[in-house]
């Protein structure tokens, strides 16, 4: 997810000038939203690696965690920021992107701090081996059991 986030980024900002030419001829359009395309890129890089990381800890069955993570990033700080930057500090556009763009790298941060600093891997790989065999061993003891049977669907 990161990599493909950071590749459409690189795209973005490419194109940032014949991008918006497929929306509209409109010459102040066209200069908006090149000039915010930088913003867009940088949120969606932190977008994707907020994705990415939301995986590892969903992954490890801390879902509640990421949950908790990505609403007070996003909702408690971020959408506050953003609000506060496009409208009371007059930046319009800029400033939603802006909030945008922190928002997603706070949220990053915040998933990486707790993935590569609470979660404690070694004992969570122990845990995982520990279910794979405990699940092996209920499956020998079905084995006996008889087999459910297929469903045929007549074509």
């Amino acid at each position: 997810a990161s990599l493909a986030a950071a590749a459409a980024a690189l795209a973005l900002l490419a194109a940032r000038r014949s991008w918006p030419r497929l929306f509209s001829a409109d010459p102040a359009v066209i200069a908006a939203t090149a000039s915010i395309m930088p913003l867009v890129a940088t949120a969606l890089v932190g977008d994707g690696v907020n994705g990415a990381l939301a995986g590892a800890v969903r992954g490890a069955g801390r879902q509640g965690a990421a949950a908790a993570l990505n609403l007070v990033a996003y909702w408690a700080i971020g959408i506050p920021c953003t609000a506060w930057l496009a409208f009371k500090a007059g930046l319009g556009l800029t400033g939603l992107w802006a909030g945008l763009a922190a928002t997603t790298a706070l949220q990053a941060a915040a998933m990486a701090a707790f993935v590569f600093g609470a979660i404690r891997w070694p004992a969570e790989a122990d845990a995982a081996a520990a279910r794979v065999k405990a699940a092996a061993a209920v499956g020998r003891e079905e084995e006996g059991a008889p087999k459910p049977r297929s469903l045929v669907v007549a074509g």
